[in-house]
Parts: structure tokens; sequence; C-alpha cells
């Protein structure tokens, strides 16, 4: 017999060792071979030794197939994920709209605020919940660093609409003296006058 050195070696963990290392033996007659024979049965053993790796690596897909999924692959938990995510977003989108409507007292526009304090929308959100006096402080914050951010201070409107009495032209109050001295008639249209607001301000 000769040497088997053109023999392919299966290992002992091959699954197949068990029903193809047989096959390997040289067959019989394989001495009377010439070099063309010899050539012929080793490429025979190259295609049946790639067979078998294809048929290992289909076995070990399937194994793979077989072993319980985990949450990354659960369709359930994905939606979920998905879901989350989703809600997490209108949160935040939330939060901004709130920002907005908050510096509309505070800022000449609103959408200044929101626009500069988009990046950090995450810190006014906590658990699921809009964190209002986490938006105040920031809008505070910005004020103090960008004042010229602010709204105009508007005059107010004083006085009434018909140009009643305003400051300095205060009618002349009357004492307790004065009204013992008055008829009634006289105190009445005093009071109407408005020269009783001290007086009527004292006893109230």
């Amino acid at each position: 017999m000769p040497d088997n050195d053109d023999d392919v070696i299966v290992s002992d963990t091959d699954s197949d060792a068990g029903t193809e290392t047989d096959d390997d033996a040289e067959p019989e007659g394989a001495a009377d071979l010439g070099d063309a024979g010899k050539q012929a049965l080793d490429r025979m053993k190259a295609e049946r030794n790639k067979a078998r790796a294809e048929r290992r690596a289909l076995a070990a897909e399937l194994e793979e197939l077989k072993k319980p999924k985990t949450d990354a692959d659960n369709p359930e938990q994905i939606r979920e994920q998905a879901r989350a995510e989703a809600r997490a977003e209108v949160l935040k989108d939330r939060a901004l709209d709130r920002i907005e409507a908050r510096a509309a007292k505070l800022f000449a526009d609103p959408e200044d605020a929101r626009a500069l304090l988009a990046g950090h929308v995450d810190d006014f959100v906590d658990d699921g919940k809009i964190d209002v006096e986490a938006i105040q402080e920031a809008l505070d914050d910005l004020l103090k660093r960008k004042p010229h951010l602010g709204a105009t201070p508007q005059a107010r409107f004083t006085g009434s609409a018909d140009g009643g009495a305003r400051k300095g032209t205060k009618p002349d109050q009357l004492s307790r003296d004065d009204l013992k001295r008055m008829t009634p008639d006289q105190i009445v249209e005093a009071k109407a006058k408005g020269r009783l607001v001290d007086l009527m301000g004292a006893d109230s």
C-alpha cells in the first residue's frame, strides 16, 4: 500500500466523523492507478471534503436558528421600543412649546428662546413629565446672559378713559370738622367730587 499523504485528515470533533471518516481510505485498486487516476481521486476527495464543510456550515446555521430569540430579535420588544421613542419625541415637542409659551411674556420674540434652548430640551423632561420649574430657570438665566432678547417694557395706562383725576390733580379733601358744618346735600356733592376719598379711606 502507498503512503496516505494525500488523504484528508478529519478532526475527531467532526459531527460526521463516525460516518464519513471511513470514506477517506484508499479505494481498492488505487495503487494500480496512474498519475492521472491519482489526480482524479484527489479531486474527488477535495469535492467530498468541500461538501462536508458545507453541510457543517448549514448544520451550525440551523442550530443558531433554534436558539431562543433575544430581546433585540423580539418583534414586540422592537415595537415597544419604537413607541417609547415616539412618546419621548412628542414630550420634547411639548416641552419646546411650553418654553415658547412662557417666553412670550419675557422675550421680544419667544421663538428666540425656543431655538436657543432646543439643544437642552432633555433637561426639561423628567420621568415622562415636563419640568416647568427647570424651564423657568432656564429662561431667567437666558435673559441674564442675553438681556437684549428681553421684551420692551410697555408703558402702563393710568387714569380713566374719560380723563378723570390723575395724580397731582386730586381734589381738596374734607375733614371730619368740615362735615360737621355741612348739610347732607353738600356732603353728597362733596363725595361725588371725590373730596371724601381720604376720609372714607381712613374709616375703612
